[in-house]
């Protein structure tokens, strides 16, 4: 304990109820019931050690969704998507729902979920302002893999697949160019993934 102190380690244990002893022995500073509320606390403790804020409001045409669109094409897209506003707390879907579209985030944030075999639900990833999720859905109109939660108010924009056929069907230019960002997109989550991987190899 003594040396985790001089070296200003701080120590978190989630699910250790079971481990009071050697809680207090090391001198744990804290237990989350979850790994998903340890996670987010470091997150908040770390943006805050480092002075950064995120930004509260992304519009549209700031997010990657929209990359290489102008101020037009924009404003096209967004009359065609749904605007949706949801509370702290509020679920926007359930693992297993059914789903045909993709969320853009313009204020707040949203959690995505998995469930356990417990039923406990483990935070996988965390959405904040000008992030897209939900887009696996889009493209195949499988069931969500995940539960989205806003963890604060939100304000989102939803495209769903009649959104991209009227598009399609209107301005086929600017549908090459959602699908070409949303490849970009995926891609770079995908590469992200595999870092994660390896470093648990």
């Amino acid at each position: 304990a003594d040396r985790l102190a001089d070296r200003s380690v701080r120590v978190l244990f989630a699910g250790a109820e079971h481990l009071s002893t050697l809680t207090e022995t090391i001198g744990i500073e804290r237990r989350l019931r979850h790994a998903e509320e340890a996670l987010s606390l470091c997150e908040e403790q770390i943006l805050a050690a480092y002075d950064v804020a995120p930004d509260d409001i992304i519009p549209l045409q700031r997010g990657a969704l929209t990359a290489g669109l102008d101020i037009a094409d924009n404003a096209y897209i967004e009359a065609k998507l749904t605007y949706r506003t949801l509370d702290a707390g509020e679920t926007l879907f359930a693992e297993g729902e059914s789903g045909d579209s993709l969320f853009y985030v313009v204020s707040g944030a949203v959690d995505l979920f998995l469930e356990s075999e417990a039923a406990d639900l483990f935070r996988i990833r965390a959405h904040r302002a000008g992030a897209v999720f939900g887009e696996m859905a889009l493209l195949d109109a499988q069931p969500r893999s995940a539960t989205a939660r806003c963890s604060e108010d939100a304000e989102l924009l939803e495209l769903t697949r009649a959104h991209l056929a009227d598009i399609e069907c209107e301005r086929p230019e600017l549908a090459a160019r959602l699908h070409a960002n949303l490849a970009l997109m995926l891609a770079a989550r995908l590469r992200d993934t595999n870092k994660q991987l390896q470093a648990l190899v």
